[in-house]
């Protein structure tokens, strides 16, 4: 809830260790330890976070790297 309510959202996505099917997306990104975080912008991965277990935590994080990208772009379109 704390994501969904963000403006923009921002959006959780869960993916199951145990099930071997999603071990080469596990190797594909580097996930060797957990708990891991990996933020996507626009389909392409941007930052990691590792650690924050707390849905606060990892609410806080993500927020942190969505509004540093949206500054990011704002900054990128005025320069264009």
């Amino acid at each position: 809830m704390l994501l969904a309510a963000a403006e923009p959202p921002v959006e959780l996505g869960l993916v199951d260790v145990d099930d071997p099917s999603n071990w080469p997306l596990l190797k594909r990104f580097g996930i060797y330890s957990f708990p891991v975080g990996k933020i996507f912008h626009r389909g392409r991965l941007v930052s990691d976070f590792i650690g924050g277990s707390e849905a606060h935590e990892i609410a806080t994080e993500m927020h942190a790297i969505r509004n540093y990208m949206h500054l990011a772009e704002q900054e990128q379109c005025m320069f264009t």
